[in-house]
């Protein structure tokens, strides 16, 4: 039942990808939701023998071994984590026919392969001595199960916007399975790939390198190589990268388009005037090597195609190197040094456009834009001329020999935001505020010049994804979101083959990188408003709390206090302020000097002073207060 479902889902995903359309997506789905229930059935079938092994019972009659389990682990897994990574209207229609898209549940479940709980301290000599001899490790997609974690975390994690990210744990399981298969080209390759996204390059350049694998399986040493090519453009080494890209288009048939597309701008780069004719020759055969997967043309190669027909034409290409690291999401684990060195490059570039641009397009750089900065829309579509304030190129406007002077212009701009974003916000360093306000102007540059590009539009959506991670990052959560959903909205709705001109809203270069991403940004948005509000119904939770307390204990002094004046003798208030208990101690001092002088004449002094002895100003505080009783006259 296991491998039936899982071929099943091979074979819907292959037809899903062959025929891309609304159709073939609804008729496989069926054979999706088949497997799906055979692998909650199998679920359920787990958990029925768990109850039965707590209540005692022999469950050998069951048959149940690590090589079953471990494989609906890996299913059911994979299956809420890859339906989670897909656009909304997918998610959605997915849903609304009983498929799931927990990614915390799809990881949490494919840690249990294995028995890795991310919030555990590293195991100790003994702990991990009994994890080897453990019966866990006999499942034979146990090592699969920690391949797709560790890829998640090292990988995907790179590409998308992703909040469950954690290297240490990743580098805790590979490094498990390195302490078992020490020559794994697999774990080997995670491993150099955990020094590149710490921005360790040479480190992983030398993992790479040391891979070694029978001459049967050469080609799969074809990934450490291009991993090296990527290490050496973000590191400005051209040597090595016109070395790796050569090496690629020698023995590697993977993408003929792609790796001649490489060793020509690698060898460009480079600048050996004796090597200029290969660079043409390199370029003329890119196109001509284009091939369809499952009937589909990847954006890699058609980008490489459109890039590689510019230079034929114009003899020029801007910045190749850094273009192309924009397509492996390459400026995320750039160290800061190589950052600043691209910043250096790029800032000459720009400077050199900006004495190109023509004088009568100054006006444009200090415009105002519209509203969201959405410029391209504005001139597209059958209402174009309607609603467009966008200013139309003149003869004046453009550069004799420079056709696409402004996709270069545009492309020149996002790279120096790209790269000033990544500096302002680089991890375990401060924040730069002029690195974020010099990523800000580039991307409003962009925004302005966008209207006149003719073919590299991804620089103006990829402004707009940036900018949207910049507010996020600023907890400008509603500005960020209205980003993320006018890229969501650029989408070609061709359900029915019908193309949105009204809307404006054509096909984009790179639109399935820019959904992703957008979709991938969209969900960790809606994580942080989720937690903001979490804190903020904590924190108003904690203020209702401290005032309940404060009320409380004010009722409760009141309370004391009344029981306090119900026990004393009900009597007026004092009616005497200090003054006047001073004038009266006074006199009654007086009035027994005068008696003492008069005893003698007196008989009845004596009657008087027996009935007064006990009479002092004590005595008459006493019948108001409860004070105690003290000597008057050393008060007084």
């Amino acid at each position: 039942e296991l491998v039936y479902a899982e071929a099943m889902m091979l074979r819907a995903g292959l037809s899903v990808l062959h025929h891309q359309d609304f159709w073939s997506l609804l008729e496989e789905s069926v054979s999706i939701r088949s497997a799906l229930a055979i692998f909650n059935g199998l679920i359920s079938h787990f958990d029925n023998v768990e109850l039965e092994l707590n209540a005692g019972g022999d469950i050998t009659e069951h048959y149940l071994d690590e090589h079953l389990i471990t494989g609906v682990i890996f299913s059911a897994s994979l299956f809420n984590i890859v339906i989670s990574f897909m656009p909304d209207f997918v998610i959605k229609l997915l849903q609304f026919v009983g498929f799931p898209s927990d990614r915390d549940w799809g990881l949490a479940l494919l840690n249990t392969a294995g028995q890795w709980d991310p919030s555990a301290r590293p195991d100790s000599a003994l702990e991990f001595q009994d994890r080897l001899e453990s019966d866990n490790n006999l499942g034979l997609r146990r090592q699969v199960c920690d391949v797709a974690q560790i890829a998640i975390q090292l990988i995907a994690a790179s590409f998308l916007p992703f909040r469950h990210v954690d290297y240490s744990f990743a580098e805790r399981i590979n490094n498990y399975n390195l302490y078992k298969y020490p020559n794994s080209m697999f774990f080997l390759f995670l491993k150099a790939r955990h020094a590149q996204v710490n921005t360790k390059l040479d480190e992983a350049i030398a993992i790479h390198e040391s891979i070694d694998v029978q001459p049967e399986w050469r080609r799969l040493t074809h990934a450490s190589t291009f991993e090296q090519l990527m290490c050496a453009m973000m590191e400005s080494n051209h040597d090595l990268a016109c070395t790796k890209s050569r090496l690629l288009l020698r023995e590697s048939n993977w993408s003929k388009t792609i790796f001649r597309y490489l060793a020509a701008i690698t060898t460009l780069r480079r600048g050996w005037p004796k090597e200029a004719p290969r660079v043409i020759e390199l370029m003329k055969k890119v196109e001509p090597g284009k091939r369809t997967y499952c009937g589909v043309e990847i954006f890699p190669e058609t980008y490489c195609a459109r890039k590689a027909n510019r230079y034929l034409n114009e003899r020029r290409l801007l910045l190749p190197d850094y273009d192309f690291l924009v397509l492996w999401n390459a400026f995320d684990t750039m160290p800061l040094k190589s950052l600043r060195v691209a910043l250096s490059n790029i800032m000459i570039v720009v400077q050199r456009l900006d004495a190109l641009l023509p004088p009568s397009m100054f006006a444009i750089a200090d415009s105002p834009l519209p509203k969201g900065d959405y410029t391209i829309e504005a001139t597209k579509g059958l209402l174009s001329t309607f609603r467009s304030g966008i200013h139309t190129l003149t003869k004046a406007d453009k550069l004799k020999g420079y056709e696409f002077f402004y996709d270069d212009y545009c492309i020149a701009h996002y790279l120096l935001g790209l790269v000033a974003k990544n500096i302002a916000f680089y991890p375990e360093e401060a924040f730069d505020a002029d690195m974020c306000s010099l990523a800000t102007r580039s991307f409003k540059t962009v925004f302005r010049y966008a209207p006149y590009i003719k073919d590299d539009t991804y620089a103006y959506y990829f402004s707009h994804y940036n900018m949207g991670l910049i507010l996020m990052n600023q907890g400008q959560l509603d500005e960020a979101e209205d980003k993320f959903k006018y890229l969501l909205s650029t989408i070609n709705p061709t359900v029915m083959g019908l193309q949105a001109i009204i809307a404006g809203k054509g096909r984009n270069s790179l639109e399935l990188m820019i959904l992703a991403k957008a979709h991938a940004a969209m969900f960790l948005l809606n994580e942080d408003r989720t937690h903001a509000a979490s804190r903020s119904r904590s924190t108003r939770r904690e203020r209702s709390d401290r005032r309940e307390r404060s009320t409380r204990r004010e009722r409760s002094t009141r309370r004391e206090r009344s029981t306090r004046r119900e026990r004393s003798p009900t009597t007026e208030p004092f009616p005497v302020s200090v003054k006047t208990l001073g004038a009266v101690v006074s006199a009654m001092a007086r009035t027994e000097r005068e008696s003492a002088m008069h005893h003698s004449t007196t008989e009845s002094y004596s009657d008087w002073e027996s009935a007064s002895s006990g009479s002092s100003i004590t005595k008459i505080v006493h019948n108001y207060r409860e004070f105690p009783t003290v000597d008057v006259s050393r008060q007084y």
